[in-house]
């Protein structure tokens, strides 16, 4: 790759283009704007339904039922949602009223793993008493554990340079019974992809930094980090000199948030995108093109005098001095060697099918299986990833900021008071299209299946709900949803040598076109990738 040792500067009251209108791509134009207002800046949005927020959609149905097609909530102990909940109130106080949040020890906050020794059986984990943990113990989800303890503690075992997660966890833990029986569930609910498919550098890169200071990731978690402290306290000063607030504002929201498992909106998770959207377009140098299908980007290199005057062409009929990537079309065109090779090297992301069912007068989730939902193991062999609890992370919030007019719960904030379910399952379908789909099917497999043997419901009461005319079953297909981030692409766990950095620099500094999006940030999650779009953006300044 190039390499130069200037930035190429964006000219005063120059143009900007950028490529989707996501939550990347809202919040990278919310940050650029703050510390350049002149810049004219256009996104760019394939859909031609005057929609935003890319993968976040919050669906209303006719009868007025919140469905949601995408992420539904935020981590509160993730830095990068401080940043995103400053951003927010700084655009509109009001939202303070839609911010709502689960306790920790709510129901909301526990989780399940299917047993694959009895695929009927919900284990919680991780157990919070005796007898829940005599159940894990007794269960196949703990076979190999206390082996897997001691293999990574007195291992020596040497790091690979390009481990999948599942080799580098044989290789700590000594057989493969745990990442199988375990582990293998939680990266299917982050990244719905086999754990042999995930680098380790991308995934879990501090994991991989543990064992290369102590030898072992388990005796290297019970290490106290106070770098990692540091860095989160100068991070948040780095937000707030950005969103011209006060340090300790945002490090008191921060303290607020972090030990809150789960932050939500009352009207759903499209108020997060929709409230950027609204601030941006209140402002005279920001628009957003509609229904425009960017195919083809060309970087022009030189002027007559051979000086270096980057700007780019997008499909031939737009320029622009700068353009960002938040999104990166799968067919895209571009004069860039470097990138496309990256792009190809990554290859296609997962095809997911999410299944959300609703009934408005019966909640069929037992008292005992009342929790954020359960995970499927790669152990279990089955196309089910996992299953949220809608209903119960509803009735389980709280507002954030409580005035004298919000009652102690938000119950009443949603369309009806009675017990009802909401559910909303996660099924693999990679390798496969649309079109290969059969819904009927999938509501016999899955749906169907759930409640008989996950929910225990009786066979004749499922039935009954299956042909109720009031239980309600939708499916968006989420094609190349989540990348796969593959061992062998060039990820390191040392930053200034991984594939992303240098790529976004050659990018950046030879080209002006920065990047962003769930491609380049340095985790799946929605605060990831919007700390990924205020680096991109201070880049710019």
């Amino acid at each position: 790759m190039q390499s130069t040792k200037n930035l190429l500067k964006l000219p005063l009251n120059g143009s900007v283009g950028i490529v989707g209108s996501g939550i990347s791509s809202l919040f990278f134009t919310y940050f650029l704007n703050l510390k350049r207002p002149d810049l004219k800046i256009t996104l760019l949005e394939k859909n031609k339904y005057e929609r935003v927020g890319g993968w976040i959609y919050t669906k209303y149905t006719n009868k007025k039922v919140k469905l949601e097609k995408g992420p539904r909530t935020l981590r509160g102990r993730n830095i990068g949602t401080s940043l995103i909940i400053n951003s927010m109130i700084k655009m509109n106080p009001k939202v303070k009223d839609e911010l709502v949040f689960v306790e920790g020890t709510s129901d909301a906050n526990r989780k399940f793993l299917v047993d694959f020794k009895n695929p009927k059986e919900l284990v919680e984990v991780p157990p919070t008493d005796m007898s829940l943990f005599f159940k894990f113990m007794k269960s196949g989800l703990s076979d190999g554990l206390i082996k897997s303890i001691f293999h990574d503690i007195f291992s020596s075992s040497k790091a690979k340079n390009c481990e999948s997660v599942y080799d580098f966890m044989v290789r700590r833990f000594g057989d493969d019974r745990l990442v199988n029986n375990v582990i293998s569930a939680v990266f299917f609910g982050i990244y719905a992809t086999d754990v042999k498919e995930l680098s380790m550098n991308y995934c879990l890169p501090k994991l991989v930094d543990l064992e290369k200071k102590h030898g072992s990731i388990i005796m290297g978690a019970l290490k106290k980090d106070e770098t990692s402290a540091k860095d989160e306290i100068r991070t948040l000063e780095k937000f707030a000199k950005t969103l011209n607030i006060e340090d300790e504002y945002i490090k008191k929201i921060y303290k607020d948030l972090k030990d809150l498992p789960l932050i939500g909106f009352k009207k759903g998770m499209s108020t997060m995108p929709n409230t950027v959207a609204n601030y941006l377009l209140q402002k005279p140098n920001i628009d957003i093109k509609y229904g425009y299908n960017v195919q083809k980007l060309h970087i022009n290199k030189s002027d007559k005098n051979n000086v270096e005057l980057p700007t780019i062409k997008i499909n031939d009929d737009l320029t622009f001095d700068h353009v960002h990537l938040s999104t990166i079309p799968q067919d895209l065109k571009i004069n860039h060697n470097d990138l496309t090779s990256y792009l190809e090297s990554l290859g296609k992301g997962t095809n997911v099918l999410l299944i959300n069912i609703f009934h408005p007068t019966k909640n069929f989730i037992k008292d005992s299986l009342k929790s954020f939902g359960f995970l499927v193991p790669k152990s279990n062999n089955s196309k089910l990833l996992g299953v949220i609890f809608d209903s119960v992370i509803e009735t389980n919030f709280k507002p954030l900021y409580p005035s004298t007019n919000t009652e102690t719960n938000v119950k009443k904030d949603f369309f009806t008071n009675q017990d009802y379910t909401k559910m909303t399952m996660m099924v693999s379908c990679d390798g496969l299209n649309k079109s290969d789909i059969s819904y009927e099917d999938y509501k016999e497999t899955f749906v169907k299946k759930t409640l008989l043997n996950q929910l225990r419901i009786p066979e004749s009461e499922v039935m009954e709900i299956m042909n109720d005319t009031n239980f309600l079953v939708e499916y968006t297909f989420a094609n190349n949803s989540i990348p796969k981030y593959a061992p062998n692409i060039g990820f390191s766990s040392d930053k200034s040598k991984d594939i992303r950095t240098i790529l976004e620099k050659d990018l950046l500094y030879n080209n002006n076109i920065s990047v962003g999006g769930f491609k380049f940030a340095s985790g799946p999650g929605m605060p990831d990738v919007v700390v990924q779009s205020f680096d991109a953006a201070n880049r710019l300044n």
